[in-house]
């Protein structure tokens, strides 16, 4: 259920469970903010969750990403930080079986 990092992976139904906690959410820029400020993604679920930045960033936000964040509501993440994947390295990338393995893992505990 841990990522590397030690923080549990999530997908947007189980952001609910995790307020106030640290998590790794992966899925996909959907909308980028003009200001920088945050950014819209869809979860491995295809549920859709506010991405808000601690600073402004100057990066275009595009493709697969994976956020390390607070869950600040049931939509809302407030990011410590993120890595976007080359998409040469995620365009065969099943976010079906993904969220299965999500699932399986939070079912075990």
């Amino acid at each position: 259920m841990l990522a590397p990092t030690g923080k549990p992976r999530i997908n947007s139904q189980l952001m609910e469970k995790y307020q106030g906690k640290i998590v790794c959410l992966l899925g996909t820029v959907t909308e980028a903010d003009a200001g920088g400020m945050s950014f819209k993604m869809k979860a491995s679920d295809e549920g859709i969750v506010t991405v808000t930045l601690q600073e402004q960033t100057q990066e275009c936000l595009t493709g697969v990403i994976e956020v390390m964040g607070k869950v600040t509501s049931k939509s809302t993440l407030l990011c410590n930080n993120y890595v976007l994947f080359p998409s040469e390295l995620t365009e065969k990338f099943d976010f079906s079986q993904y969220n299965e393995a999500v699932l399986l893992m939070h079912n075990i505990d």
